[in-house]
């Protein structure tokens, strides 16, 4: 099979990256021919922080007449049998479904996020979770509340961007087939509205190399992630002064809370930040520790790190929301906790740090977990059966309908 993957990254390498790179990895070595059409937002901010720069990136983030040229070319060059798409927000925009469908070709969309529903992609406004705009043809509350980069100019565009592409009928018309992490992501977007539960199949995301069990041997807790507030790492910060005494914690990661970190480091010798590291190095931390701490407080598609985590034998202790809920609640090799409550984390990470086999036993879940559902081979099947779907749901739509220009 032939497959066009089309991907628009972000400025700091994140989950969707690492999946688009794993998926591509994967079909290349099962034999798939693939290409690759990327684009990434690197200098976005030194653009958009200029009036002519912010109108032409909003303007094109609705469409984009040079992504769909060159989606054009690349089809009419390589001849794919499907069009993947990754992430299309904001340089390359919904455009580059219209250049696949007027050539005919199957087109897959996997919703990494919750753009389409949500100015802000993640559910997520002033410390909790956010739902105003949904059901609304209009997502005026996430204008009112500059949702996008706290900016109303910019809120203005993407919730515009949703009201063109909603009416135009792009979501419906022009994507044969979506793809859900998890089952919590596709029933938020069947929920919505936004399509029929027999147009979204849920595969979810995996490793491309199998890093092996750990040892827990390092006996600390760790969080990888964005140091952001929807990632729940306030929670964690607020919670780990009533841990027991003996307890040490690792944090890998950057974000705009970079300085909060620092500053509860130095006032706690027992905790470590790391800022970014090499992805190797946090596989191997991840195999070290004696728990992940997951606390995010959004609506997570899908969890990475507790994949991640579960691969190298580590539980991980998790919110009770969104699709952590559904990952590590299912799994056995992890416990919940609700999203946001720092006596429940706290205690939590206790019996966990007075724990002797019952660690022994999560660790031996975790890592049946990662084999029975997180292995590349099998995610290969489902993402063949996926295109294959998208094929035959592209060969009885008939004749598309002439695209703009």
């Amino acid at each position: 099979m032939r497959i066009l993957l089309i991907h628009n990254r972000y400025a700091l390498r994140g989950g969707e990256d690492e999946s688009t790179d794993a998926e591509q990895a994967l079909l290349e070595a099962s034999g798939e021919t693939v290409d690759l059409f990327e684009v990434s937002n690197e200098g976005l901010d030194r653009a958009a922080g200029r009036l002519p720069g912010a109108l032409l990136m909003g303007a094109r983030s609705v469409w984009s007449p040079g992504a769909y040229r060159e989606v054009q070319r690349r089809v009419a060059a390589f001849r794919p049998d499907v069009v993947h798409v990754q992430n299309t927000f904001p340089r390359l925009s919904p455009a580059v479904y219209y250049a696949a469908h007027r050539a005919g070709v199957a087109v897959v969309q996997t919703l990494r996020n919750y753009r389409q529903l949500c100015p802000k992609a993640s559910f997520y406004r002033d410390g909790e979770p956010c739902e105003d705009c949904v059901g609304k043809l209009v997502p005026v509350p996430g204008v009112q509340h500059a949702c996008y980069r706290d900016s109303r100019g910019a809120s203005v565009w993407v919730a515009g961007g949703q009201v063109v592409h909603h009416t135009l009928g792009t979501w419906t018309s022009k994507v044969d087939l979506y793809i859900a992490p998890s089952e919590f992501t596709k029933q938020k977007f069947v929920e919505s509205g936004f399509a029929r539960p027999e147009r979204i199949v849920v595969k979810p995301n995996f490793l491309a190399l199998d890093p092996g069990p750990g040892d827990g041997a390092g006996d600390h807790f760790l969080f990888v992630g964005r140091l952001s507030e929807e990632k729940g790492i306030r929670t964690l910060l607020a919670a780990w002064p009533l841990v027991r005494d003996g307890q040490s914690l690792t944090i890998i990661g950057n974000g705009p809370l970079n300085r909060e970190v620092e500053a509860f480091a130095r006032r706690h010798p027992e905790v470590t930040w790391r800022g970014r590291v090499p992805h190797e190095d946090v596989v191997v931390e991840m195999g070290r520790a004696r728990a992940l701490v997951f606390p995010s407080e959004w609506y997570e598609t899908f969890g990475r790190v507790a994949m991640e985590a579960f691969a190298r034998g580590t539980p991980v202790i998790g919110a009770d929301i969104g699709a952590v809920a559904e990952i590590v609640g299912a799994s056995g090799g992890g416990v919940l906790f609700p999203a946001g409550d720092v006596a429940a984390l706290s205690d939590t990470i206790n019996q966990l740090a007075a724990a002797g086999d019952r660690i022994t036993d999560l660790r031996h879940q975790a890592r049946l977990t990662y084999e029975n559902k997180y292995r590349a081979d099998d995610n290969y099947t489902q993402l063949v059966a996926a295109y294959e779907q998208a094929r035959a749901n592209a060969r009885r739509r008939g004749e598309p309908k002439a695209a703009m220009t």
